[in-house]
């Protein structure tokens, strides 16, 4: 059972680093400043990898040998570097560690998996989270609303389906406690004079 458990968790893992992948190319394909900036970095990482290649190469009979074949390596790594930066731009900041706290939160369904980011926007103060779960109906979500609030520590405003049944829309604004902003009593806020009201409401006295 464990070993199912396992590898149900390493095949989504395996689909979340893929959809990210696709989201940065996405993100490439249709923003031309994110198409600038990709191009940029590639160039710089090409230009690096060719000042390692002419400041390493040697006239000794080893180094003439070897020298194509450590010149595919470095191609090989210049290639992975430019996958790599296409992941980063699709990676949405906090995303493995909203999955961690929903982890140790017991937030998940029955293979283990907790829910995973695939989409985060702010308006304001406001933020809204789509979190990719299967398995898990929204009234599960909305049970264990106030875990949810615990575990990312902010304040759940809604939960709402997303487009489809393994997607759920969370509206959140940031943890707080209001109980640190209340100012006790104390008799210096009593007015006595006669042209004022008082209002508000004195614990344990009683007026007649």
């Amino acid at each position: 059972m464990r070993n199912d458990s396992d590898r149900l968790q390493w095949q989504t893992e395996k689909n979340y680093i893929m959809n990210t992948f696709h989201n940065g190319l996405r993100r490439i394909q249709t923003d031309s400043k994110t198409a600038q900036q990709y191009v940029l970095l590639c160039l710089a990482l090409a230009v690096a990898a060719l000042i390692m290649v002419s400041g390493g190469s040697g006239e000794d009979v080893i180094s003439v040998v070897f020298r194509p074949f450590v010149n595919f390596i470095r191609v090989i790594a210049w290639l992975a570097e430019c996958l790599g930066v296409i992941y980063l731009f699709g990676y949405i900041p906090h995303s493995w560690s909203y999955y961690d706290d929903f982890s140790r939160a017991g937030i998940c369904n029955q293979a283990h998996e907790a829910p995973l980011l695939v989409k985060a926007n702010r308006d304001g103060n406001i933020q809204q989270l789509t979190f990719s779960l299967k398995g898990c109906p929204l009234e599960y979500w909305e049970d264990n609303r106030t875990t949810i609030e615990s575990a990312l520590n902010v304040t759940v405003l809604s939960i709402t389906q997303g487009s489809n049944n393994q997607l759920f829309d969370l509206r959140v604004v940031a943890g707080c406690n209001l109980m640190g902003r209340l100012i006790p009593w104390a008799d210096t806020y009593m007015d006595d004079s006669g042209t004022k009201n008082r209002l508000g409401h004195q614990c344990g006295r009683h007026s007649r």
